[in-house]
């Protein structure tokens, strides 16, 4: 293999942790998986849904054995998939919780055969069981799906461990649209750049991840900052930038005072100054050739971006 560094390179039964991490590589959609016993309503968020059969219908989703709703589920013959629309992270960790009556303070309506049916939802399947099969921790569910509905919203994802919204690549927009949209050509000038850039500069991150750096730099930024401030800055989302900060704080890069403050340990500036310099030489190299007018442009340009 080459470009990007290796992060991890082990057996996932040693360090279940990293396995998690190489699993979060695969970007999911979320759901609300939902069901209906006597008067009894159970659901819990599930990113492991997949399509599995065009004809006849048939879905798949799996279950943790541990769950409070697994005897439920195991014991059901219907539940009802409901996929998560972009403004709805709030429902996915209230249902991600566990808890008595969950549907509480929830918006939802019962489907044709009376399990739930979330409101603002972008697609819901409707299924009766047509199997269960026993895997490790977890029980597959196959439904064949009687019903589908398809809404007019976008849907929300989850990668690497945040949850993420689904975008057009840059790559995609062809020449001509970005040319009549105007000020657009340039956002997606903008983003192909990024794309490359980030890349590009992976190689010299030696074993650190890009989360790890863009954390590495907001506490240069502001050391003493708490953890809160730190999510903030980095615009990463809790859970990344607490794995991030973790590896920091394990690898000797960052230290922890007893109030929560955040600093850069010695090895910490230490890594700093060699990236810097990578990026310097990265950035001599791009930029050679380039009239002074037009960095000048592009870094006010850049500037004003920044400041929102």
């Amino acid at each position: 293999m080459s470009g990007a560094a290796i992060l991890h390179d082990g057996d996932p039964s040693a360090d279940p942790h990293a396995f998690r991490r190489c699993l979060g590589q695969f970007a999911t959609g979320i759901t609300v998986v939902t069901s209906r016993m006597g008067e009894e309503s159970v659901g819990l968020t599930v990113n492991s849904f997949a399509s599995v059969s065009l004809d006849p219908p048939l879905v798949l989703w799996s279950i943790d054995r541990k769950s409070r709703s697994f005897a439920h589920f195991e014991a059901s013959g219907r539940f009802t998939i409901n996929v998560l629309a972009a403004d709805q992270i709030a429902l996915s960790r209230h249902f991600g919780r566990s808890g008595p009556d969950k549907f509480k303070d929830v918006a939802w309506s019962e489907g044709a055969h009376g399990v739930p049916v979330l409101d603002g939802v972008a697609a819901v399947f409707e299924c009766h069981r047509e199997a269960a099969h026993a895997a490790g921790d977890h029980l597959i569910l196959i439904g064949r799906v009687e019903r589908a509905m398809l809404m007019d919203r976008s849907v929300l994802l989850f990668a690497q461990g945040r949850y993420r919204i689904a975008g057009d690549h840059p790559d995609e927009v062809a020449a001509d649209e970005s040319a009549a949209a105007g000020s657009s050509a340039v956002l997606a000038a903008l983003f192909r750049a990024n794309h490359r850039l980030s890349a590009d500069f992976s190689r010299f991150r030696e074993d650190l991840t890009r989360d790890q750096h863009r954390v590495l730099i907001g506490i240069e930024k502001n050391p003493g900052l708490r953890f809160e401030a730190l999510v903030e800055e980095t615009f990463l989302g809790a859970q990344a930038t607490q794995d991030a900060l973790s590896g920091l704080v394990s690898g000797g890069a960052v230290a922890v005072a007893a109030d929560g403050a955040l600093t850069l340990t010695p090895k910490g500036r230490e890594r700093r100054r060699m990236l810097n310099a990578n990026l310097a030489e990265m950035e001599s190299t791009l930029l050679a050739g380039i009239p002074p007018g037009v960095l000048n442009a592009g870094r006010q340009l850049l500037s004003k971006l920044a400041e929102g």
